[in-house]
């Protein structure tokens, strides 16, 4: 028995296999020296999962510039932001994010001011120094740069503010309440539609 289930493939008498399912925006918006993104999703995985899952990720094609959304080896959602290749926020298990539990993470990232946030539960923010991540060409959804650390689960919504560092305030309202079809984050606060 598989220690986490996969989205069902229909077929008419044989059994088989498919990729995971990753989408990779290769034309991103252009990314500035501070943003902020959120993704709601529901992890198949248990939470003693061997591998980080990587939810909503942009980097520039390496390891060395990224800021992502995550759930860690733990179970815990994470929010990590590196810089030139050096670690500059890390928001490793903010809360527990148990398996089959929608969930819903927030992060912003502008230089030495962080935050992330799950479920609208308390903020963490860190004033990490070093370079903010440069070069961004690539958004990934349910992987990382490389095909690898694959989200196993269901991933519901994705938002980028790619020039944007929200408010740690809003990166709370926004993790407790995730902008619904139609609905608009401006001027400091979240309108629904």
């Amino acid at each position: 028995k598989a220690s986490s289930i996969s989205s069902p493939i229909r077929t008419t008498s044989a059994a088989a296999t498919r990729a995971a399912d990753a989408v990779t925006l290769t034309l991103p918006p252009s990314f500035g020296s501070k943003m902020s993104m959120a993704a709601a999703a529901t992890p198949n995985a248990p939470a003693s999962y061997p591998r980080v899952q990587a939810l909503l990720r942009a980097d520039d094609a390496s390891a060395n510039n990224i800021m992502t959304l995550r759930r860690s080896t733990t179970g815990g959602a994470s929010v990590i932001t590196v810089g030139a290749g050096s670690l500059i926020f890390d928001g490793s298990n903010i809360a527990a994010w148990a398996q089959n539990a929608a969930g819903t993470i927030a992060g912003a990232s502008a230089a030495a001011s962080h935050a992330g946030n799950f479920n609208g539960g308390t903020t963490l923010t860190g004033a990490g120094a070093g370079a903010m991540p440069t070069g961004i060409t690539t958004v990934h959804i349910g992987a990382a740069y490389n095909g690898t650390v694959l989200w196993n689960g269901y991933i519901s919504r994705a938002l980028i503010w790619p020039e944007t560092r929200l408010g740690n305030t809003l990166v709370q309202s926004v993790a407790g309440t995730l902008p619904v079809a139609g609905g608009l984050v401006a001027a400091g606060e979240y309108l629904s539609a």
